[in-house]
Protein backbone atom coordinates (compact mmCIF):
# COMPACT_ATOMS: atom_id res chain seq x y z
CA UNK A 1 0.00 0.00 0.00
CA UNK A 2 1.29 3.46 -0.89
CA UNK A 3 2.10 5.54 2.18
CA UNK A 4 1.74 9.33 2.25
CA UNK A 5 3.35 11.97 4.46
CA UNK A 6 2.13 15.57 4.24
CA UNK A 7 4.11 18.34 5.91
CA UNK A 8 3.39 22.08 5.91
CA UNK A 9 6.14 24.29 7.39
CA UNK A 10 4.13 27.53 7.55
CA UNK A 11 2.37 26.78 10.90
CA UNK A 12 5.81 26.48 12.51
CA UNK A 13 6.84 29.83 11.07
CA UNK A 14 3.64 31.75 11.83
CA UNK A 15 2.84 29.99 15.08
CA UNK A 16 -0.56 28.51 15.85
CA UNK A 17 -3.33 29.04 18.33
CA UNK A 18 -2.34 26.53 21.00
CA UNK A 19 -0.17 23.49 20.25
CA UNK A 20 3.00 25.16 21.55
CA UNK A 21 3.95 26.77 18.24
CA UNK A 22 4.71 30.44 18.89
CA UNK A 23 6.30 31.30 15.54
CA UNK A 24 9.94 31.51 14.43
CA UNK A 25 11.92 33.46 11.83
CA UNK A 26 13.70 30.39 10.46
CA UNK A 27 12.25 26.92 10.14
CA UNK A 28 13.65 24.27 12.49
CA UNK A 29 12.46 20.97 13.93
CA UNK A 30 13.34 19.51 17.29
CA UNK A 31 15.85 16.68 16.97
CA UNK A 32 13.39 14.13 18.37
CA UNK A 33 10.69 15.25 15.89
CA UNK A 34 12.96 14.87 12.88
CA UNK A 35 14.21 11.51 14.12
CA UNK A 36 10.67 10.19 14.58
CA UNK A 37 9.60 11.57 11.19
CA UNK A 38 12.43 9.87 9.31
CA UNK A 39 11.88 6.58 11.16
CA UNK A 40 8.21 6.78 10.23
CA UNK A 41 9.21 6.73 6.56
CA UNK A 42 11.86 4.04 7.01
CA UNK A 43 9.58 1.70 8.95
CA UNK A 44 6.82 2.12 6.41
CA UNK A 45 9.16 1.21 3.55
CA UNK A 46 10.44 -1.80 5.48
CA UNK A 47 7.06 -3.34 6.18
CA UNK A 48 4.34 -1.87 3.99
CA UNK A 49 5.47 -0.29 0.74
CA UNK A 50 6.71 2.93 -0.86
CA UNK A 51 6.17 6.26 0.88
CA UNK A 52 5.78 9.67 -0.73
CA UNK A 53 6.24 13.07 0.89
CA UNK A 54 4.17 16.09 -0.13
CA UNK A 55 5.56 19.29 1.28
CA UNK A 56 6.64 22.86 0.58
CA UNK A 57 9.96 24.27 -0.61
CA UNK A 58 10.93 25.43 2.88
CA UNK A 59 10.84 21.91 4.28
CA UNK A 60 12.39 20.42 1.14
CA UNK A 61 15.37 22.74 1.50
CA UNK A 62 15.59 21.81 5.19
CA UNK A 63 15.76 18.12 4.24
CA UNK A 64 18.41 18.86 1.62
CA UNK A 65 20.47 20.72 4.21
CA UNK A 66 20.35 17.68 6.48
CA UNK A 67 20.90 15.22 3.60
CA UNK A 68 17.64 13.39 4.29
CA UNK A 69 15.83 13.57 0.95
CA UNK A 70 16.65 9.94 0.11
CA UNK A 71 14.56 8.75 3.07
CA UNK A 72 11.39 9.06 0.96
CA UNK A 73 10.75 7.32 -2.34
CA UNK A 74 9.29 10.47 -3.87
CA UNK A 75 9.03 14.11 -2.77
CA UNK A 76 6.58 16.55 -4.35
CA UNK A 77 6.22 20.32 -3.86
CA UNK A 78 3.91 21.02 -6.82
CA UNK A 79 0.79 20.08 -4.87
CA UNK A 80 1.75 22.50 -2.13
CA UNK A 81 2.16 25.26 -4.70
CA UNK A 82 -1.47 24.64 -5.74
CA UNK A 83 -2.64 24.58 -2.12
CA UNK A 84 -0.84 27.81 -1.26
CA UNK A 85 -3.13 29.72 -3.63
CA UNK A 86 -5.91 29.29 -1.04
CA UNK A 87 -3.93 31.45 1.41
CA UNK A 88 -5.40 29.43 4.28
CA UNK A 89 -5.01 30.77 7.81
CA UNK A 90 -2.16 28.61 9.18
CA UNK A 91 -2.64 29.77 12.78
CA UNK A 92 -6.10 28.20 13.05
CA UNK A 93 -5.88 25.45 10.41
CA UNK A 94 -2.43 23.99 10.91
CA UNK A 95 -3.44 20.59 9.45
CA UNK A 96 -5.00 22.26 6.41
CA UNK A 97 -2.49 21.04 3.84
CA UNK A 98 -3.10 17.43 4.87
CA UNK A 99 -6.88 17.92 4.58
CA UNK A 100 -6.59 19.57 1.17
CA UNK A 101 -4.16 16.98 -0.15
CA UNK A 102 -6.64 14.16 0.46
CA UNK A 103 -8.81 15.52 -2.34
CA UNK A 104 -5.93 16.13 -4.72
CA UNK A 105 -4.15 12.78 -4.95
CA UNK A 106 -5.58 9.48 -6.13
CA UNK A 107 -6.57 6.58 -3.89
CA UNK A 108 -5.75 4.04 -2.63
CA UNK A 109 -3.25 5.30 -0.08
CA UNK A 110 -2.57 5.43 3.65
CA UNK A 111 -1.79 8.89 5.01
CA UNK A 112 0.44 8.87 8.09
CA UNK A 113 0.99 11.87 10.35
CA UNK A 114 4.64 12.83 10.68
CA UNK A 115 4.55 12.22 14.46
CA UNK A 116 3.36 8.64 13.96
CA UNK A 117 5.20 5.53 12.84
CA UNK A 118 3.95 2.04 12.01
CA UNK A 119 6.45 -0.58 13.13
CA UNK A 120 4.61 -3.69 11.86
CA UNK A 121 3.23 -5.10 8.66
CA UNK A 122 -0.41 -4.08 8.21
CA UNK A 123 -2.44 -7.17 7.22
CA UNK A 124 -3.68 -6.77 3.66
CA UNK A 125 -7.16 -7.78 4.79
CA UNK A 126 -7.50 -4.45 6.60
CA UNK A 127 -7.52 -2.59 3.31
CA UNK A 128 -10.93 -4.09 2.51
CA UNK A 129 -12.90 -1.16 3.95
CA UNK A 130 -13.56 2.01 1.98
CA UNK A 131 -12.04 4.06 4.82
CA UNK A 132 -9.94 3.26 7.89
CA UNK A 133 -8.48 5.58 10.51
CA UNK A 134 -6.26 5.02 13.54
CA UNK A 135 -8.85 4.67 16.30
CA UNK A 136 -12.02 6.16 17.72
CA UNK A 137 -12.12 8.89 20.35
CA UNK A 138 -14.82 9.77 22.83
CA UNK A 139 -16.00 13.35 22.51
CA UNK A 140 -14.15 15.71 24.83
CA UNK A 141 -16.27 18.90 24.90
CA UNK A 142 -13.18 21.06 25.36
CA UNK A 143 -11.75 20.03 21.99
CA UNK A 144 -15.05 19.37 20.22
CA UNK A 145 -17.51 22.20 21.00
CA UNK A 146 -21.17 21.91 20.04
CA UNK A 147 -22.35 23.37 16.76
CA UNK A 148 -24.15 26.21 18.53
CA UNK A 149 -20.88 27.32 20.16
CA UNK A 150 -18.77 27.32 17.00
CA UNK A 151 -17.74 30.35 14.94
CA UNK A 152 -17.12 29.33 11.34
CA UNK A 153 -18.34 32.13 9.12
CA UNK A 154 -20.49 31.06 6.17
CA UNK A 155 -19.88 27.33 6.53
CA UNK A 156 -23.07 25.32 6.05
CA UNK A 157 -23.73 22.43 8.41
CA UNK A 158 -25.73 19.46 7.18
CA UNK A 159 -28.82 18.84 9.30
CA UNK A 160 -28.37 15.08 8.80
CA UNK A 161 -25.06 14.96 10.68
CA UNK A 162 -25.16 13.08 13.96
CA UNK A 163 -23.31 15.06 16.64
CA UNK A 164 -23.42 12.20 19.14
CA UNK A 165 -21.00 10.03 17.14
CA UNK A 166 -17.48 9.25 18.31
CA UNK A 167 -14.59 11.03 16.65
CA UNK A 168 -11.97 9.60 14.27
CA UNK A 169 -8.31 9.97 15.17
CA UNK A 170 -6.74 10.55 11.77
CA UNK A 171 -3.04 10.08 12.52
CA UNK A 172 -3.58 7.12 10.16
CA UNK A 173 -6.08 7.59 7.36
CA UNK A 174 -6.74 5.12 4.56
CA UNK A 175 -8.97 5.65 1.53
CA UNK A 176 -9.75 2.85 -0.91
CA UNK A 177 -11.23 5.00 -3.66
CA UNK A 178 -11.76 8.62 -4.64
CA UNK A 179 -15.48 9.38 -4.51
CA UNK A 180 -16.04 9.75 -0.77
CA UNK A 181 -12.46 10.91 -0.16
CA UNK A 182 -12.91 13.87 -2.46
CA UNK A 183 -16.33 14.69 -1.04
CA UNK A 184 -14.98 14.72 2.51
CA UNK A 185 -11.91 16.78 1.60
CA UNK A 186 -14.03 19.37 -0.21
CA UNK A 187 -16.41 19.81 2.72
CA UNK A 188 -13.58 19.88 5.26
CA UNK A 189 -11.81 22.58 3.27
CA UNK A 190 -15.03 24.60 3.09
CA UNK A 191 -14.91 24.62 6.87
CA UNK A 192 -11.23 25.52 7.12
CA UNK A 193 -11.56 28.46 4.75
CA UNK A 194 -14.24 29.78 7.15
CA UNK A 195 -12.36 28.84 10.32
CA UNK A 196 -11.05 32.21 11.49
CA UNK A 197 -12.63 32.75 14.93
CA UNK A 198 -11.57 35.62 17.17
CA UNK A 199 -12.25 33.64 20.33
CA UNK A 200 -8.91 32.23 21.55
CA UNK A 201 -10.29 28.86 22.60
CA UNK A 202 -12.21 28.27 19.36
CA UNK A 203 -9.16 29.36 17.37
CA UNK A 204 -7.22 26.60 19.13
CA UNK A 205 -9.66 23.69 18.73
CA UNK A 206 -12.07 24.23 15.85
CA UNK A 207 -9.73 22.77 13.22
CA UNK A 208 -10.42 19.39 14.82
CA UNK A 209 -13.97 19.51 13.49
CA UNK A 210 -12.68 19.34 9.91
CA UNK A 211 -9.67 17.18 10.72
CA UNK A 212 -11.44 14.48 12.73
CA UNK A 213 -15.08 14.93 13.78
CA UNK A 214 -16.55 15.66 10.35
CA UNK A 215 -15.16 12.43 8.91
CA UNK A 216 -17.31 10.05 10.95
CA UNK A 217 -20.38 12.26 10.51
CA UNK A 218 -20.00 12.12 6.74
CA UNK A 219 -19.18 8.40 6.69
CA UNK A 220 -22.44 7.69 8.51
CA UNK A 221 -24.41 10.21 6.45
CA UNK A 222 -23.25 8.56 3.20
CA UNK A 223 -23.48 4.95 4.47
CA UNK A 224 -19.81 4.32 3.70
CA UNK A 225 -18.20 1.26 5.26
CA UNK A 226 -15.30 2.09 7.55
CA UNK A 227 -13.11 0.74 10.32
CA UNK A 228 -10.08 1.46 12.46
CA UNK A 229 -6.52 0.16 12.83
CA UNK A 230 -6.90 -0.47 16.56
CA UNK A 231 -9.01 -2.40 19.05
CA UNK A 232 -8.72 0.54 21.44
CA UNK A 233 -10.67 3.76 21.81
CA UNK A 234 -9.27 6.97 23.27
CA UNK A 235 -11.43 7.76 26.28
CA UNK A 236 -9.90 10.74 28.10
CA UNK A 237 -11.00 11.43 31.65
CA UNK A 238 -10.88 15.21 31.65
CA UNK A 239 -7.25 16.11 31.00
CA UNK A 240 -6.04 12.58 31.78
CA UNK A 241 -5.47 10.46 28.63
CA UNK A 242 -6.77 6.91 28.69
CA UNK A 243 -7.58 4.09 26.29
CA UNK A 244 -10.36 1.53 26.55
CA UNK A 245 -10.35 -1.81 24.77
CA UNK A 246 -13.49 -2.05 22.62
CA UNK A 247 -12.75 -5.09 20.47
CA UNK A 248 -10.68 -8.22 19.98
CA UNK A 249 -10.11 -8.35 16.22
CA UNK A 250 -6.89 -10.40 15.79
CA UNK A 251 -6.01 -8.52 12.60
CA UNK A 252 -6.10 -5.18 14.40
CA UNK A 253 -3.92 -6.63 17.14
CA UNK A 254 -1.19 -7.14 14.54
CA UNK A 255 -0.96 -3.42 13.79
CA UNK A 256 1.58 -1.54 15.91
CA UNK A 257 1.97 2.21 15.68
CA UNK A 258 3.71 4.80 17.84
CA UNK A 259 1.93 8.16 17.82
CA UNK A 260 3.83 10.79 19.79
CA UNK A 261 0.70 12.99 19.71
CA UNK A 262 0.46 15.55 22.53
CA UNK A 263 3.41 14.01 24.35
CA UNK A 264 5.71 15.93 22.01
CA UNK A 265 4.86 19.11 23.92
CA UNK A 266 6.21 17.52 27.10
CA UNK A 267 9.30 16.29 25.25
CA UNK A 268 10.12 19.82 24.14
CA UNK A 269 10.31 20.94 27.76
CA UNK A 270 11.69 17.90 29.61
CA UNK A 271 15.25 16.89 28.74
CA UNK A 272 15.13 13.67 30.76
CA UNK A 273 11.98 12.47 29.01
CA UNK A 274 13.44 13.48 25.66
CA UNK A 275 16.61 11.49 26.37
CA UNK A 276 14.60 8.34 27.15
CA UNK A 277 12.50 8.87 24.02
CA UNK A 278 15.52 9.34 21.76
CA UNK A 279 17.40 6.36 23.21
CA UNK A 280 14.42 4.19 22.29
CA UNK A 281 14.68 5.51 18.74
CA UNK A 282 18.39 4.73 18.64
CA UNK A 283 17.50 1.14 19.52
CA UNK A 284 15.10 1.13 16.57
CA UNK A 285 17.89 2.32 14.29
CA UNK A 286 20.35 -0.25 15.59
CA UNK A 287 17.84 -3.07 15.23
CA UNK A 288 16.36 -2.12 11.88
CA UNK A 289 18.24 0.59 9.97
CA UNK A 290 21.90 0.34 10.84
CA UNK A 291 22.79 1.59 7.36
CA UNK A 292 21.23 4.95 8.31
CA UNK A 293 23.06 5.25 11.64
CA UNK A 294 25.65 7.76 10.44
CA UNK A 295 23.20 10.05 8.67
CA UNK A 296 20.81 10.08 11.65
CA UNK A 297 23.50 10.32 14.34
CA UNK A 298 23.48 14.16 14.49
CA UNK A 299 19.93 14.00 15.92
CA UNK A 300 20.73 11.68 18.81
CA UNK A 301 24.46 11.84 19.55
CA UNK A 302 24.06 14.49 22.28
CA UNK A 303 21.78 12.16 24.26
CA UNK A 304 24.03 9.10 24.39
Amino acid sequence: MLGIHAFWSKPTLTGTQGHHLTGVDKFEMYDFELLHFTLSALFYKKYNGPIHLYTDNVFLEYLKLHKLTNIWDYIDTNKYNEFSQLDLNSTTNWTGFKTWLLGNISAPFLLIDHDNLIYTKIPNELFDKSVRFAHLESINPYYYPDKIDMDCGNFEFNENWDWSLDVANTCLLYFKDDKFKNKYSKKAMEFEVNNNPEDKHLAEVQYLFADQRLLVMMLEENSVDYGTFSNSKFTPQGDIPDFTNIGNDPLLSKVGFDHTWGYKHHLKEDYTARKVYIKRHVEMINNNFNEYYDILEPYFKNYL
